[in-house]
């Protein structure tokens, strides 16, 4: 029996979040691009498999990573380990054209940025969207 590979699905936009904080941020913003008619990859709607390996996939197929942020984020950005930060090392690794950082409810940069890891001072360069509360998506 022969099995066909399945086939390659491209993104126009990768979302990556922290689970904790960024959900229903993300869950909005994948929302309004889905009506907008963009393709877009948001780990809580993958099937089953293996997570690090879709996640992975899914980054290099994407033409815009988006990386939702909220106060106190950064400090899980401090590590090569977190999610965040592996996501961002893949999408620069893999050439994704656009780096989008979305800055939620007061977020900020740190002053310095030496215990940032080096994906995410990639992503600290990009210019990004900041959003609050009388901000509104259609923008």
């Amino acid at each position: 029996m022969n099995y066909e590979e399945p086939k390659r699905q491209d993104y126009d936009v990768f979302i990556s979040y922290r689970h904790e904080t960024g959900f229903y941020m993300a869950q909005i913003i994948y929302a309004d691009l889905i009506a907008n008619g963009c393709t877009v990859f948001m780990d809580k709607t993958m099937d089953s498999g293996k997570y690090e390996e879709k996640i992975h996939t899914a980054i290099k197929n994407c033409k815009n990573f988006v990386v939702v942020l909220f106060p106190g984020d950064i400090v899980e950005c401090e590590s090569a380990d977190s999610w965040l930060s592996k996501e961002a090392k893949w999408a620069i690794e893999c050439g994704v054209m656009n780096i989008i950082p979305v800055m939620c409810d007061g977020f900020q940069w740190p002053k310095t940025e030496e215990k940032l890891s080096d994906s995410m001072k990639v992503v600290m360069k990009n210019h990004g969207l900041f959003i609050h509360k009388d901000f509104s998506i259609d923008k």
